[in-house]
């Protein structure tokens, strides 16, 4: 592996689409590389954790990592610079074979033991935009969220409501809650959900929607609502709050 000098991969950060825009499908990227872990904790007895990236392709990787804070405000996630957390190599190039390991470092002063929450950004550097440092285009993009201190606050607690023409998600304690497998259900059978509707993380006092197919009216009918939240089952009637 060698480390290559940085530079500005993207001039600016034109909004969360492109931040967690997949550049390529999940499917290719894997051909690439292995990234693992794919969840990050820092907690509040440690100043850093590892995450590593293995290059399985036939030809050199160069990738740069950075770190933006991640919030979410009325059902939809923002994005910042941050320089809270420090990643050390943030550019290197990987051989063929060949794995790095990258040190993940929280630099913030932590005197809230709260959960705080970061995305870390992979970036593959095309060879042609280390010869034209202009051009910004990247060929692999991975996001991989970080948390640090999550182990201080209250594990988190989800309530499930029918709203005019949606599934609303509303996370009432306070650590981040990873949602998979999500399934809908009404007395007349299954609701089809698109496929990146069906794992979704909801932040600490806060909410998504999900929306339901157009048409959809809320009803006497129930919807039954079942999916993983943090890996445990749950299983729950979502509450109608209709106009």
């Amino acid at each position: 592996m060698k480390h290559l000098s940085p530079f500005s991969l993207l001039a600016t950060l034109a909004g969360s689409a492109m931040l967690l825009a997949p550049a390529v499908s999940a499917q290719e990227f894997t051909a690439s590389v292995n990234i693992t872990p794919l969840r990050l904790e820092v907690p509040t007895s440690d100043a850093a954790t590892q995450m590593q990236i293995r290059n399985r392709a036939t030809t050199p990787v160069d990738v740069q990592l950075r770190v933006f804070e991640w919030r979410q405000v009325e059902g939809a996630d923002q994005y910042a610079a941050s320089q809270d957390v420090a990643i050390s190599p943030s550019i290197v190039s990987i051989e063929p074979g060949q794995a790095q390991v990258f040190h993940v470092i929280a630099l913030r002063k932590r005197d809230t033991k709260t959960e705080k929450r970061y995305r870390v950004v992979i970036d593959e550097i095309p060879a042609e935009t280390k010869t034209n440092p202009g051009l910004a285009r990247t060929t692999l993009r991975l996001t991989v969220p970080l948390f640090v201190d999550r182990d201080a606050s209250r594990a988190g607690a989800l309530k499930v409501s029918e709203r005019l023409g949606a599934i609303r998600f509303h996370n009432t304690g306070e650590q981040t809650v990873r949602l998979a497998k999500i399934m809908l259900e009404a007395d007349n059978g299954p609701i089809a959900l698109k496929p990146n509707d069906t794992m979704r993380y909801i932040q600490g006092g806060s909410w998504m929607e999900i929306a339901l197919p157009q048409g959809a009216t809320c009803n006497p009918d129930p919807i039954q609502v079942t999916g993983q939240a943090d890996l445990e089952n749950f299983d729950a009637t979502a509450e109608q709050i209709c106009p």
